[in-house]
């Protein structure tokens, strides 16, 4: 019984030790197999994770290349607008630049006219409307010269902005490929790495550009309204000067006949008051005269002596006035006349003009 017992107990004992090894089997085999699991999971999980950089990587791509895309059409559409622009801008300003030489001709004109107008005599030197008008038609002519130059040099100098421009825009991928290689090397020179990096961004280039496209059409309106503008005025101050020298040529060549009328009648009279003088004479010489009627005659000689006297005075005044209408108003026929090829052998001062001193020519950029 005792041995049977020990063989029960020896059997369980087996029983119980080939259960715990098949336990302990089936443990690590679970084991394994959650490992292979944990692994294949690891690897999935690093597949998808990959995927998805790779995915963001292409996406991020595929961005860039649309945002490059769109960068390189806004900065040629911004380099053929600063094309047109500049184009535009340089036919205004070519505009502008003409009508400045122009009136620079029509200037010299004007101050010719003063400056003969200056040489006559003393008498007839006054301001009169003929002055008036040309010094008028003198200040237009200089302040619209001034205006045409200051917008043709704002043009040329938006010009030269926007070839600049430009030429930045044009280079700027090469700028950006030197700065890419200057990360990875430290050949190039600390002088060119300075103005490099000094270099403003296509960002900045392409701000600029829309900056300048606007000023150029601002500048081309406001060459294009001055030129208009400034004909007009020119030609209504030149016009207002021809109806005053027309107007005062009228009045002296008037005053000039009446001159001559009245020296013809100073004439006549004269020579009647002369032959009656002779006659008087005469009388007195041939007809026998008591000492009292001799006294009378020679008064009445006397007085005629006088009359003829004052008016040979008077008729030299009018002879002298008439001398002085006549060249005054040669001269004014003259500066009438004046042309453009003829005033250009006049030496011009616009820097500034100085007319002379006197009073019918003052200084034009006095106080």
């Amino acid at each position: 019984a005792e041995r049977r017992r020990q063989a029960a107990a020896e059997a369980a004992a087996e029983e119980r030790k080939k259960r715990e090894e098949q336990r302990r089997a089936e443990a690590a085999l679970k084991a394994e197999q959650a490992a292979d699991l944990k692994a294949k999971r690891e690897e999935m999980a690093a597949m998808k994770q990959g995927a998805h950089a790779a995915l963001k990587a292409a996406t991020a791509n595929f961005h860039k290349a649309i945002n490059a895309e769109s960068d390189y059409k806004e900065k040629w559409k911004q380099i053929v607008s600063m094309r047109d622009s500049a184009k535009h801008l340089g036919n205004a300003t070519v505009k502008a630049q003409h009508a400045t030489r122009m009136k620079f001709s029509v200037m010299m004109v004007c101050e010719m006219r003063l400056k003969l107008r200056d040489d006559k005599p003393e008498e007839e030197t006054f301001r009169d409307i003929v002055h008036e008008a040309l010094e008028v038609e003198w200040q237009v002519l200089s302040k619209s010269r001034g205006e045409l130059q200051e917008l043709s040099q704002q043009g040329d100098e938006c010009r030269q902005e926007m070839l600049h421009c430009e030429a930045m825009l044009v280079t700027g991928p090469s700028r950006e490929n030197v700065k890419a290689r200057q990360k990875v090397t430290a050949s190039l020179p600390q002088l060119a790495t300075r103005s490099l990096y000094a270099a403003p961004s296509i960002e900045e280039l392409l701000a600029k550009s829309y900056e300048l496209v606007e000023k150029a059409a601002k500048i081309t309106e406001d060459a294009e309204v001055a030129v208009l503008r400034t004909d007009d005025d020119c030609a209504k101050a030149g016009a207002h000067t021809t109806a005053c020298f027309d107007k005062r040529k009228t009045q002296t060549d008037t005053h000039r006949k009446n001159l001559e009328k009245v020296k013809k009648e100073a004439k006549a009279t004269i020579s009647d008051a002369e032959k009656r003088l002779s006659m008087l004479t005469m009388r007195a010489h041939k007809t026998p005269e008591t000492p009292r009627s001799a006294a009378e005659t020679q008064a009445q000689v006397q007085a005629a002596e006088d009359f003829i006297n004052q008016l040979k005075v008077g008729k030299r005044r009018i002879e002298t006035d008439y001398r002085l209408k006549t060249s005054s108003f040669r001269i004014d026929k003259s500066c009438r006349e004046l042309t453009k090829v003829r005033a250009g052998t006049h030496v011009s001062s616009l820097h500034p003009i100085t007319l002379g001193s006197s009073q019918s020519s003052p200084n034009l950029t006095g106080g």
